[in-house]
């Protein structure tokens, strides 16, 4: 055996203590797959529970759909000027109204700012939180790991707020996009 000569004096088992620990080890993976630990209590703590998975999946959802709810927001105040000497603006989401009238008013009023505060500064501002009150177990609990893994993949354990701050940067693309091109 090549690993002998690692195992000598007192750190070296002998063929008893070795069943003995093999025993032991197979009685713990027992007793973690009925879901009892060596006292008896649920070992619930280690397992993902389907409320985990739901907040996981929004997360997911509002991660991958941000992008495209701040081009939303943007393009209903984004103008578009048409004609040969551009005297008329129109929405870029519905080319049929013009931009800076009283039902454009309307619209950014009543849609436009409070999907703004929502959408563009509401979801990074909701990571930022949800991260924050979660910050000294992120790495340490199995439930806020797989929670808000979406959010924390690619950044070091101390910096667990970056993604917001992308997020906002998105945000600040997708306005430059709308706006100036």
């Amino acid at each position: 055996n090549g690993m002998g000569h690692v195992l000598t004096g007192a750190a070296s088992m002998d063929a008893a203590e070795s069943a003995s620990l093999e025993a032991s080890s197979s009685e713990m993976r027992a007793s973690f797959r009925d879901g009892d630990n060596q006292d008896g209590k649920a070992v619930k703590a280690l397992r993902i529970t389907h409320y985990d998975k739901w907040v996981a999946t929004i997360i997911a959802l509002c991660y991958l759909l941000y992008p495209n709810l701040c081009n939303a927001v943007f393009g209903t105040v984004g103008c578009r000027y048409v004609g040969k000497h551009r005297y008329f603006a129109y929405i870029q989401m519905d080319m049929q109204q013009r931009c800076f009238d009283e039902q454009h008013y309307w619209v950014i009023g009543v849609l436009t700012v409070p999907a703004f505060f929502v959408y563009v500064l509401g979801i990074p501002l909701v990571f930022f939180v949800l991260l924050w009150r979660s910050r000294r177990h992120l790495t340490t609990n199995i439930h806020s790991k797989f929670r808000y893994s979406t959010l924390l993949v690619g950044y070091r354990e101390s910096r667990y707020y970056w993604e917001a701050v992308v997020s906002l940067r998105k945000a600040l693309i997708v306005a430059v996009s709308v706006f100036l091109l």
